[in-house]
Order: C-alpha cells, then structure tokens, then sequence
C-alpha cells in the first residue's frame, strides 16, 4: 500500500485496481537476507480462486558504519607514558563488516611525533613531551563507507625534577676535630619538599667516622687515624614524586702529627736513627693494648698495630727494616692517652 496506508498482512486484500494504479509495491525491510518471498491468491466474483508463490532475489547494499558510543576525553601528563585503548563499541556495522581504523589530528594532519596509534588493537601511546591539547579524529572505515569521530586529549604539567642551584663548596678539617658541616638550604631548587641523601661520589657509604642528618641536612663526625686525605661526597635531593638531582663536593682531611690529648710519659724509643729492629721501652704504669701507628712525611699510614702491655715496665721490638730510609712518626694510642715520636730510618 502507499505510505498512508499499513504494510499488508497475512490475510489482508487488495484488488487488481491497485496493483495497477502502483499503490502495491515491495519494499525490503533493510535485513541482510538473500531472498524474499510471498504468498498471494486471486479470487474473482464467482469464488474461483487461484495461489501463486513469488519468490525475490535481494541485492545486498553495504551500509556505512556507525557511531555507537562516543570516544571520552583523555588526559596524560608530560614526561608519563600515555597509553589508551579504544572501547570495542565505539563503532558498529550492522553489515558485519570488518571495520578498519585510523588517527589524525582534527585538520587531518599526522599525530604529534610522541604519539602512535596501532589500529590493531586500537590503542593509543607514548610519552608526552609539552604540555598542549589535541583534538584527534578517529576513523573506522569498511572499505566503502566509513564514520568518524573526535576527542580531546589535554596534556598537562608533570612534575619538574629538582635542579642544583648553587654548587656546595668543598670542605676542609683536621683529623681528631669534630666535623660538622650543613648542606646550605639554597643548594637545590624545586616547587615542593625536598629530601637530602649523602654518600660517597661514587654512591658507596659514608666512612664510618662520618654521618649524615636528614632532619637537620648535616654532616658530622670526628676522623681518627687513617682518616686523613680526601673523599668526594655525594648530596641527593629527591622530590614527592621520587624525582632527584645530586651535586658533588671534595672533603680534604689534614694530617695531624699529634692530637691535643694528654701524653703518655715514661717512653723511650732506641736505637733512633736505626735501620732494623726499634725497642720500645714503656715504663708507664698502664695494662692492656696499646695502638702504634707510624706514618710516612704524607701522611700514609705504613704501620698500624696492636701492642700488648703484661708488665710494668716492658720493651717491645718493632722490626722496620723492609720501610724506605726517611722520616717516620709514630703515634701510640692507649685508651684517650697518645702521644707522637719521630723515627729515623737509616
């Protein structure tokens, strides 16, 4: 029937009038079917009737693709991998086609350089490296038709790394002095809280004589024997978001011949100039070990060990015999007790 009129149904009537003046026409209802048919039975005034069967070949015609569901906005940040997948119903074809898809930019130019789209899994990645919006088309094609649609990807500020702002001076002290040294508050700069590390240069641990406060950003300690030279230290500051920068400064040691402590008395050294075996007479009223440290004239330590005192008055040999002819010092240590001596070895 014409459009004012219902489709026909099964049972209804229709007379050859209309089918003349065009009013009955077929029309497929938009299925992928092949074929269609119908039904139909001619009857005149004296009851006769007659049924035919007609059946129709249908042509297929493609239909385009379709949105189904809007692609949402994204957001990334500089300097943090990007990555986003398509939903699966974003598009549709009611033809079952295998839709192809592809990205640009809105003006139909390629996507930024950090920016990659795989088609076949429909996911976007990379790691922004600005902070900008883009407007990306994205578009499904099914080989005749195709549909697109667009979204919003915002790129924002990430987080700046702190940077060093002012380089930390290198530092002097002596040995048996007690270092203390505060890391200057304007050595790094940054927008949020920072934390302070210390370590060697070459990330190894701080020597055991020296130490490092965090809560207070200092460095302290007092060297003894064998600490003295120098030693490159490390300072880190690392942000909330675990991003850090590190500066690096000398720490020079000097040599001391002797520690203003008290003195062990009652010492004797012979023969002195000698050029094998020392005797160490010590008649000192003391027990127990006794450190003796000997020195060449730069300050490297040569000799470093343990005497033992039993008795009253006690002599010791030092064998010195395989050292270079020159000037040494010798330091004896007991307990806060020391006191340095110089040797000739001829």
């Amino acid at each position: 029937r014409d459009e004012q009129t219902n489709a026909l149904g099964v049972g209804d009537t229709f007379t050859q009038s209309e089918v003349g003046s065009g009013t009955i026409s077929y029309q497929n209802d938009g299925s992928e079917s092949a074929t269609d048919g119908f039904e139909f039975t001619l009857s005149d005034l004296e009851s006769t009737s007659e049924t035919h069967q007609y059946d129709i070949t249908i042509n297929p015609v493609n239909d385009a693709p379709t949105l189904a569901n809007a692609i949402d906005d994204q957001t990334g940040t500089v300097d943090d991998p990007f990555t986003f997948e398509l939903a699966e119903n974003v598009f549709e074809d009611v033809d079952g086609d295998e839709l192809t898809l592809s990205a640009s930019l809105d003006d139909d130019s390629a996507l930024p350089d950090w920016l990659s789209f795989d088609a076949e899994t429909a996911t976007f990645s990379g790691t922004p490296d600005e902070a900008t919006s883009y407007t990306i088309t994205v578009t499904a094609d099914d080989g005749s038709e195709s549909i697109s649609d667009k979204f919003t990807l915002t790129i924002a500020e990430g987080n700046q790394a702190p940077t060093v702002a002012n380089a930390i001076d290198d530092q002097t002290t002596d040995q048996y002095d007690p270092f203390s040294f505060v890391i200057p508050a304007n050595t790094f700069s940054d927008d949020g809280d920072l934390t302070l590390s210390a370590s060697l240069a070459n990330d190894g641990d701080l020597p055991s004589w020296l130490s490092f406060a965090s809560a207070s950003n200092t460095l302290s300690g007092t060297p003894v024997r064998g600490d003295n030279g120098e030693i490159n230290l490390k300072i880190t500051a690392t942000d909330e978001s675990e991003a850090s920068v590190s500066t690096t400064f000398k720490l020079t040691i000097n040599f001391v011949l002797s520690a203003d402590q008290g003195e062990l008395s009652n010492l004797n050294f012979y023969p002195n100039p000698t050029d094998h075996i020392l005797h160490l007479t010590i008649d000192e009223d003391m027990t127990g070990d006794i450190q003796l440290v000997m020195f060449n004239q730069s300050g490297k330590t040569v000799r470093d060990i343990i005497l033992n005192k039993t008795h009253q008055s006690q002599v010791f040999e030092i064998d010195i015999q395989s050292l270079r002819k020159g000037i040494y010092l010798m330091k004896l240590i007991n307990e806060n007790t020391t006191s340095t001596f110089k040797i000739n070895k001829k």
